[in-house]
C-alpha cells in the first residue's frame, strides 16, 4: 500500500509533522513528558477556533490531561467597548486556576491552551487575585452585607431574576447567585444569618433540582473598583494624560466607583503594575502553532496602527477642542502600548524558550532513515545513530487518505473504495510515496509493510445527523463491525477489527502506526460553515440602516406608514442612542433605536400617491384589521382545499434509503435545523398516502433549494418526472447548472426548457417528458404551454422567488 509518510521529531526549536489531530496527541504526550518537573505545558494558538479544536481532541484522545482554555477579549485594541462579560469571568477563572494549580496535592498533566492574541496582552497581577474570592458553605454563617460588598466591587450585577453568569438576586432570606466558573446558577436558603440548603437550580425554569455543599465566589471583572483601586486609577489617569479639564465621563464614572463602558482598555491604571500570563506559570514549557511568529508580527501592526490613531484623533480634538463624534461623546485618551501589551523583547524571549508545530517534514533532515515499525513508540533513527530516539510522541504520521479523485469520476464508489482503503490499512503498514510537498521538504521513507491488525480505525463525522448518515451508508455498503463512539471510554475500549464512529471536530484524518482517523470532509468532500444567525443578523441590520436614503417611505408595524428623515442622535438620561427619525402626517416625528430596526420595513416605491399615516390615529389600525379579515377568508379557503386533499388518494413516493443518504452526503453545507425539518416535513408528505402542497419559506441563502433538490431525487429515483418551474429564464438556466452537478452520477436524464434553448433541442425535450425518458425539467412558464405532456408527473416545483 502506498502512503504519503509525514515525520514528528524535534530538530531546531521545531515539532516537524505536526498535522491536526496528531498534533493534540503531541501536546498530551508532551504534558505527561513534563509532569515530573511540575511544568505547566502553555500552548499558543493561532486563534480560538483553533483552541476549540484542540480542546475537542484533546477531551477525546486524552481525557486525563486538565486543560485551561485562557481567550483574548473579544474586543478591537483601543475599543470603546468592554469585551465580553463571559469572556472577562473566563479569563478570570483561568487565572485563578492556575494560582491554584501549585498549591494542589495531586499532579496530573496540564495544559494551557491560549492564543497570540491572549499571550501577547498583559494581565492583572498574582497579588490581586490571591484574596479575591469568597466561600460559603452549607450549615456556615454568611455575613450578608460582606457578601454584597464582593458581589458588587467584584463586578456582579443586580437583578430580579438571575439567567446569566455574573448576576445575583435577593430576596429576603433567598439569595441566587451565578458564579462564572459554574455551569448553573445557585440558590442559598437562609434562616438568619445561618446557610440552611444551597441548591443548584435552572436559569430557564427557575427550579432547584441538585444539593451543594459549597461554592466559592470568584470576580467576573479584571478589575476592583474598591477605594485603593480608585484611588490609583485617578492618578494614574492624571500622571498618563495631565489635569482632569471640563466633561471626561470615564475619570467621572470610575471616581464615583460606577463602571463604564471600555474601561478595561485602562486596566493597568487600577494596578501598580501588571503581570504577564507566563507569570502565572512560573514553571513551563511552551508550543507555539505553525505560522505564530507571523501572527503575532500582524497582531502588533493591529494595535500599533489602533493606538497611533487614536493619538492622532485626540491630539486633534484637544488642538480644537471639539468632541468626539461617537456614543460617548468624550475624547479617547489612550494609554501607551507597552503599558497594555508585551514589548518585542519579552515576545522575543517567549520564542527563544518555545518549541514550533509544523506540518511539514524537516528540510535539513534528508538522510536516510530506518523505522522500527510495531510498537506504540515508533520512532525514526538517524543514520549513523547509536540508539532510537523516544520523544513519546507517535514519529511516523501520515496525512489521511483523501477521496477526492474518487469523488470526481461521474460513478465514483466513495463508500466502496472507503471499504478497500480500510482493508488496506489493516493490512499492510505505512510505504514510500511522495508527499505533496516540494522535494526540498520531502523526507521519503521506506517502512516495514508487516500486518498492522493492532491499528484502530476512527471515522470522524462532522455532526449527529452526519453521523447516522455515514452509518448507514457503511452499513449500505457491507463495512462490518461499525461501533458509535460517543466518548473516550468507549474510545479506549475500540478493538481493532472493529471501526469507532464518533462526532469529532477535525477537518482532515491522520494515519499512525497505532490510530488511523478518516473525516467526513476527507471522505466526502469539504464541509462550508454557515454565517451564524446572529453575525447574519447584525449584517442585515446595517445593510437596512445603510439602503435608506432621505425621503424613503417606510412602514412601522404599531404606526403604519411614515418618512425616513434622518439618523439622529438621541440622549436620554446621559445615555446615547442612534435613532431612526420618522416624520408622520402633520409633521409628527417617531425616533426609532436603530437596534428595534425590526418593527420598521420599507414601504416601497413612492408614486406620489402614498399617503402618510396619522401618529396614534385610527386609520392604520382599521387597514390592518381589513387585512386581518382578508386573511382569514383566504385562511378559511386553503382550508377547504386542504380538507379536498386529503380525501384523494395517491401512491406513496420513496427510495433505499442508503441511496438517499449517498446523494444528502455530497451537500457541501451543515443543515441548519430549519432546513433539516423542511426536508424531513417533504420527505414525510412524499412517503404518504396524500397528494403534496406545501409551501417553504426563507431568505436567500437559506438553503430552499438543497429541499427542492431532495425531494426531486427522491421522486425521480422512485420513477416519477419532476418538473421546476422558475419565474426567469435566468433563473432556470442557474438550476439546470445546479441540478446538473449535484445529480451527477445519479443515471438521471436533466433537460431545461426555455427561450434560451434552441428549437431542436426544445423538441427533443418534449419527446423525452412525453415518452418518459426526461426524468426531470427545469424551465419557466414554457412547461404550461401548448404540446408539452408528461409520461408520469409525480412532483411539481414552483419557485417563486419572492
Amino acid at each position: 500500500m502506498q502512503i504519503a509518510a509525514e515525520e514528528t521529531q524535534i530538530q531546531d526549536n521545531t515539532i516537524y509533522g505536526a498535522i491536526e489531530g496528531q498534533d493534540a496527541r503531541i501536546l498530551a504526550e508532551r504534558a505527561r513528558a513534563i509532569m515530573p518537573d511540575d511544568k505547566v505545558l502553555v500552548h499558543i494558538a493561532l486563534d480560538d477556533t483553533r483552541v476549540a479544536t484542540l480542546k475537542e481532541l484533546l477531551g477525546f484522545f486524552a481525557p486525563d490531561v486538565e486543560i485551561i482554555d485562557f481567550p483574548a477579549w473579544d474586543c478591537l485594541p483601543y475599543d470603546r467597548v468592554s469585551p465580553n462579560a463571559d469572556v472577562v469571568a473566563k479569563r478570570v477563572s483561568a487565572l485563578t486556576k492556575l494560582m491554584t494549580w501549585d498549591e494542589e496535592a495531586k499532579r496530573y498533566p496540564r495544559i494551557l491552551l491560549t492564543t497570540v492574541n491572549a499571550i501577547t496582552q498583559r494581565v492583572m497581577p498574582r497579588n490581586a487575585l490571591q484574596n479575591a474570592s469568597f466561600i460559603a458553605t452549607k450549615g456556615g454563617r454568611l455575613d450578608i452585607e460582606a457578601m454584597q460588598n464582593f458581589l458588587v466591587h467584584n463586578g456582579y450585577t443586580r437583578t430580579e431574576t438571575v439567567r446569566e453568569a455574573g448576576e445575583y438576586a435577593m430576596r429576603g432570606g433567598i439569595v441566587d447567585l451565578f458564579p462564572p466558573a459554574y455551569e448553573e446558577p445557585i440558590r442559598m436558603d437562609l434562616f438568619g444569618d445561618e446557610i440552611e440548603s444551597i441548591r443548584a437550580f435552572d436559569p430557564l425554569t427557575q427550579r432547584t433540582h441538585k444539593d451543594v455543599d459549597s461554592f466559592v465566589l470568584q470576580p467576573v471583572t479584571e478589575y476592583f473598583l474598591d477605594e485603593p483601586s480608585i484611588d490609583r486609577f485617578r492618578s494614574g489617569y492624571r500622571e498618563a494624560f495631565g489635569v482632569v479639564q471640563g466633561n471626561d465621563p470615564l475619570y467621572e464614572s470610575v471616581s464615583q466607583g460606577r463602571r463604564y463602558n471600555g474601561m478595561e482598555h485602562w486596566l493597568p491604571l487600577f494596578y501598580e503594575h501588571m503581570d504577564t500570563l507566563l507569570e502565572y506559570a512560573p514553571k513551563h514549557s511552551i508550543i507555539v502553532d505553525h505560522h505564530g511568529r507571523k501572527a503575532h508580527d500582524e497582531r502588533f501592526d493591529q494595535i500599533r496602527d489602533f493606538y497611533q490613531s487614536r493619538k492622532t484623533l485626540m491630539a486633534s480634538q484637544t488642538q480644537k477642542k471639539s468632541k468626539d463624534v461617537s456614543l460617548t461623546g468624550s475624547i479617547y485618551k489612550p494609554l501607551p502600548v507597552e503599558r497594555l501589551y508585551i514589548g518585542e523583547a519579552e515576545w522575543t524571549k517567549i520564542l527563544n524558550e518555545s518549541e514550533f508545530f509544523s506540518p511539514f517534514q524537516s528540510p535539513r533532515d534528508t538522510s536516510p532513515r530506518d523505522v522500527i515499525a510495531g510498537s506504540m513508540d515508533a520512532a525514526f533513527i538517524p543514520s549513523g545513530a547509536q540508539e532510537p530516539r523516544h520523544d513519546g510522541v507517535l514519529d511516523v504520521v501520515v496525512k489521511a487518505r483523501d477521496f477526492a479523485d474518487i469523488r470526481a469520476l461521474p460513478d465514483g464508489d466513495v463508500i466502496g473504495e472507503l471499504k478497500k482503503h480500510i482493508s488496506s490499512l489493516r493490512g499492510t503498514n505505512v510505504t514510500k510515496q511522495s508527499t505533496g510537498v516540494p522535494e526540498s521538504m520531502d523526507c521519503r521513507v521506506e517502512a516495514d509493510a508487516s500486518p498492522r491488525n493492532d491499528r484502530k480505525i476512527l471515522v470522524a463525522a462532522y455532526s449527529e445527523g452526519s453521523l447516522q448518515r455515514l452509518q448507514a451508508m457503511m452499513d449500505a455498503s457491507g463495512i462490518g463491525n461499525i461501533k458509535v463512539i460517543q466518548d473516550t471510554v468507549q474510545f479506549k475500549k475500540l478493538k481493532p477489527a472493529e471501526i469507532g464512529l464518533t462526532v469529532l471536530s477535525l477537518e482532515h484524518g491522520f494515519t499512525a502506526p497505532d490510530l488511523a482517523v478518516l473525516t467526513e470532509a476527507d471522505i466526502l468532500g469539504d464541509r462550508l460553515t454557515r454565517k451564524s444567525s446572529k453575525r447574519k443578523k447584525a449584517d442585515n441590520f446595517l445593510r437596512e440602516v445603510s439602503s435608506l436614503d432621505e425621503g424613503d417611505l417606510v412602514t412601522h408595524i404599531d404606526h403604519g406608514i411614515g418618512k425616513f428623515l434622518e439618523l439622529e442622535t438621541v440622549t436620554i438620561g446621559k445615555i446615547h442612542h442612534d435613532c431612526l427619525k420618522i416624520e408622520y402626517a402633520g409633521g409628527d416625528k417617531l425616533f426609532v433605536p436603530v437596534e428595534n430596526i425590526e418593527v420598521l420595513s420599507r414601504f416601497g416605491t413612492d408614486e406620489g400617491t402614498v399617503q402618510l399615516d396619522k401618529l396614534g390615529g385610527a386609520g392604520w389600525q382599521a387597514r390592518k384589521a381589513k387585512v386581518k379579515k382578508d386573511l382569514m377568508a383566504m385562511a378559511d379557503g386553503l382550508l377547504k382545499i386542504a380538507a379536498a386533499r386529503l380525501l384523494k388518494k395517491t401512491d406513496p413516493i420513496e427510495i433505499p434509503k442508503e441511496k438517499y443518504n449517498e446523494f444528502a452526503a455530497r451537500f457541501p453545507y451543515q443543515e441548519t435545523e430549519d432546513q433539516e425539518r423542511a426536508i424531513e416535513a417533504v420527505l414525510e408528505s412524499l412517503a404518504g398516502s396524500h397528494p403534496m402542497d406545501r409551501l417553504v419559506c426563507g431568505d436567500v441563502g437559506f438553503g430552499k433549494t438543497e429541499v427542492a433538490l431532495r425531494a426531486a431525487y427522491v421522486a425521480a429515483m422512485d420513477g416519477y418526472q419532476v418538473a421546476i418551474v422558475a419565474p426567469t429564464t435566468l433563473l432556470a438556466r442557474q438550476h439546470y447548472m445546479g441540478f446538473q452537478k449535484r445529480f451527477a452520477g445519479a443515471g438521471l436524464r436533466i433537460e431545461q426548457l426555455s427561450r434560451l434553448v434552441s428549437a431542436k433541442d426544445a423538441a427533443r425535450t418534449k419527446d423525452g417528458l412525453k415518452d418518459g425518458s426526461v426524468n426531470i425539467v427545469i424551465g419557466t412558464h414554457a412547461l404550461f404551454g401548448k404540446g408539452i405532456s408528461f409520461s408520469n408527473l409525480g412532483l411539481l416545483i414552483v419557485d417563486e422567488e419572492q
